[in-house]
Parts: structure tokens; C-alpha cells; sequence
């Protein structure tokens, strides 16, 4: 009689690995002004009294041309010069102002 070793290699169950992810979201907060809406191949004024946004805290400058933010789709069709200030929502807007019309529209 012959004698057998059978040899059996389980695998083992691969590791569990557990994955976090943390998701900071962050606010900003902004002050709304009344403005003037200029077309930018006229430099005329298009519609008066819209509602703009401004990040909180900046300082307006209310004699300037102001841009959209590149996220409207509006840089280079519009500027916009502050009236007053308002509440509510509006169209976010560059913090960077300029004297002239054509400038704004250029950027």
C-alpha cells in the first residue's frame, strides 16, 4: 500500500480596503449692486438697473466699467458700471475695474 500526501493551498481572501473622502466645499459670499449693462462693440448702454455681484467686502468703485466673470459667458460682449447697492442675486462679476469702457470689453 502506497501512502499519499495531497497538499491543498487555500488563497486567502484579499484584504478589505476601506476608502474615504472628504469633500470641502467652500462659500463665498458676495454684495449685490444695481448697474448699467454697456455693449461692448458700442459702449451703450443695453439695460439699466440689472443686478451684479461683487465678492463680499470689496471695495466698489462706482465711476468704473467692471467685467463679467468668465464663467457667465459674457467677457467681451458686456461691462457693467455700479449704480447702487442691492440685495438679492446677481450676475457675478471681476473684482478688477476699469476708467474706460473699451478697456473692460478687451480683457
Amino acid at each position: 500500500m502506497s501512502t499519499f500526501t495531497i497538499q491543498v493551498n487555500c488563497a486567502e481572501a484579499p484584504p478589505t480596503t476601506t476608502t474615504s473622502t472628504t469633500t470641502t466645499t467652500t462659500t463665498i459670499s458676495y454684495d449685490i449692486y444695481t448697474a448699467d449693462k454697456y455693449d461692448c462693440s458700442s459702449c451703450t448702454v443695453v439695460a439699466s438697473s440689472v443686478d451684479v455681484a461683487l465678492p463680499a467686502g470689496s471695495t466698489p468703485n462706482y465711476s468704473n466699467y467692471y467685467v463679467p466673470s468668465i464663467s457667465s459667458g459674457e467677457q467681451g460682449l458686456y461691462s457693467y458700471v455700479l449704480i447702487a447697492s442691492s440685495s438679492g442675486t446677481g450676475l457675478i462679476l471681476e473684482n478688477q475695474s476699469y476708467a474706460l469702457c473699451a478697456d473692460a470689453c478687451n480683457v
